[in-house]
């Protein structure tokens, strides 16, 4: 399985932290090296600076279009990263979603309503060259994590490099800008960034990633208020409601049971899978933390063994992973349990090359470092 927005999910509910030791450092010639400190005299683009920028650019784009004779019946807002460290700021009117309707020619409700919040279809689309000066910051990011795509902890980080121009907090590149368009967005309703526009009574503001079933289980639900959310989307209510009843049936389960049942699950191929009630990879991993210290207990000589095998085919690969993620739902690892992670990362190295990536991560969390 793809632990992606797993992963994700732990950094927007506060499991695992976005900070990461050091920085990306970009130079003039477009190319990134890594280092624990920032360059003497070179720009340091933080976390919450990188926040206050989203938010300013946020709100002189809001500001532009408050000046626009479109701005009539504003009922969406959308702050939107994707996988690949790009920004895009959506809004939509009603007049926009009607021309949108009329050209799709849906009468089914819930294929509207998906249509109406679905920001591929939105009328108004804006860049970060249309946030003025705090677009810059946002601009920089992006260029700092396209040049770090190749760049890992075996390349040759800062050799012949020229001079740098910006250093990016590491976590902020390491999917912490994500969770950062999340803040920017709780910004912009602190602030009350919107009273520019013309929006109807049901007016939202959200961020959003590339994953809708990520967006409406987690992302939206952080600055939407639950009585409206459950007013413009009553299916994802009648879901959630479906799926509590659903997990009834698994209460009883000991660990080594609950490992199974949601390995099938995280598959699809089960009833309570939850992507049937649009949940993500997640949820899963969710329903498993509340046995903590026992998880990984139970997960270890399951990934263990599999790392012992000659030749892992990708159901292998797919429990390598699974098990591994376990391990950051377990609430903290004991000292006999870190030291295990340390020698099945020692095993995946000797036998796996292909997986030094995973070795390294599972170091990480016998240390105790974020990841």
């Amino acid at each position: 399985m793809n632990t992606y927005y797993s992963e994700l999910g732990r950094k927007f509910e506060g499991r695992t932290p976005i900070d990461t030791e050091g920085y990306y450092v970009l130079h003039r010639n477009e190319e990134i090296s890594r280092s624990l400190t920032v360059p003497k005299g070179v720009p340091m683009i933080t976390a919450a600076r990188f926040v206050q920028a989203l938010a300013d650019g946020c709100g002189t784009i809001i500001r532009a279009f408050a000046r626009r004779p479109e701005n009539k019946d504003v009922y969406a807002f959308s702050l939107y990263a994707d996988d690949h460290s790009g920004f895009l700021v959506y809004m939509n009117t009603e007049a926009g979603f009607q021309t949108a309707l009329a050209a799709y020619g849906h009468d089914d409700p819930e294929r509207i309503r998906a249509l109406k919040y679905g920001q591929g279809d939105f009328e108004f689309q804006f860049r970060s060259e249309q946030m003025g000066e705090h677009g810059e910051t946002i601009r920089l990011m992006e260029r700092a994590a396209y040049r770090a795509l190749d760049l890992n902890e075996d390349s040759d980080s800062g050799k012949d490099v020229s001079e740098p121009v910006a250093a990016i907090e590491a976590g902020i590149v390491d999917m912490g800008y994500q969770v950062l368009a999340l803040r920017a967005v709780q910004r912009l309703i602190e602030d009350d960034a919107f009273a520019p526009l013309r929006t109807t009574a049901d007016f939202i503001a959200y961020a959003a990633t590339e994953n809708d079933y990520f967006n409406y289980s987690i992302v939206m639900r952080k600055t939407i208020e639950p009585a409206l959310f459950d007013a413009l989307f009553p299916e994802l209510g009648e879901y959630d409601r479906q799926y509590r009843r659903e997990l009834e049936s698994y209460r009883k389960l000991t660990v080594a049971e609950a490992l199974d049942y949601w390995t099938e699950a995280a598959d699809g191929s089960i009833t309570a899978s939850p992507y049937r009630y649009i949940k993500s990879e997640y949820e899963v991993f969710a329903q498993l933390a509340p046995f903590g210290s026992a998880l990984a207990e139970a997960s270890l000589p399951r990934l263990r063994r599999v790392a012992e095998q000659d030749d892992l085919v990708q159901d292998d690969r797919k429990k390598l992973f699974y098990y591994m993620e376990c391990l950051h739902f377990c609430g903290g690892l004991t000292d006999g349990q870190r030291e295990e992670c340390r020698s099945i990362a020692a095993l995946l190295e000797a036998k796996h090359g292909e997986l030094r990536e995973e070795a390294r991560q599972l170091v990480r969390l016998a240390n105790g470092e974020a990841s």
